[in-house]
């Protein structure tokens, strides 16, 4: 029989499945930051409505971007193919990842001043498809479930156990 304790790592290990599952059905913010080459642009990724795990994306986010301020001209690109352009600085685009290929995706941000000055800023995430979003979380449900009865199994069993059964026969 095991012991259900704090110091188990059985329930360690549950607790940590159990935060992690929880940041991931909560709306929680996740922020994917460029990398600054030169310190005059920057992006944040942010989810508004899917999965954002890691690197891992799938739904809609609202790509914000700035520069300096003589940066006029502003172009998002995924693996090198241009998805946005907007003229002003700063700014904020929202999408929806179904809309571009699968895997790995590199965000590059370049800007431009009047004078033809560029500034460029990049990161790398991971799109997934609506079906292995799905996937992803009908796993982690089914996580959660095994670690529910794990946790409460013989509780429940037991106060099944107890009651009576119904009797259909006497009225």
């Amino acid at each position: 029989m095991i012991a259900w304790t704090k110091n188990t790592k059985l329930y360690k290990t549950s607790f940590l499945i159990s935060v992690i599952i929880l940041l991931f059905l909560v709306k929680v913010v996740f922020y994917v930051n460029g990398s600054e080459l030169n310190g005059d642009l920057s992006f944040s990724l942010s989810r508004d409505f899917g999965i954002s795990f890691g690197n891992y994306r799938q739904g809609t986010f609202t790509l914000t971007g700035e520069g300096v301020e003589s940066i006029v001209k502003l172009t998002v690109f995924f693996n090198d193919v241009n998805v946005y352009n907007v003229s002003g600085n700063p700014f904020s685009w929202t999408f929806n990842t179904d809309d571009y290929q699968d895997g790995a995706t590199t965000i590059l941000l370049k800007g431009w001043t009047l004078n033809d000055q560029e500034y460029q800023i990049s990161e790398s995430v991971v799109f997934l498809s609506s079906v292995t979003g799905i996937q992803l979380t009908i796993i982690i449900l089914v996580v959660v479930a095994l670690l529910i009865i794990i946790k409460y199994g013989r509780r429940i069993k037991r106060r099944i156990v107890a009651k009576k059964p119904l009797d259909f026969d006497s009225h």
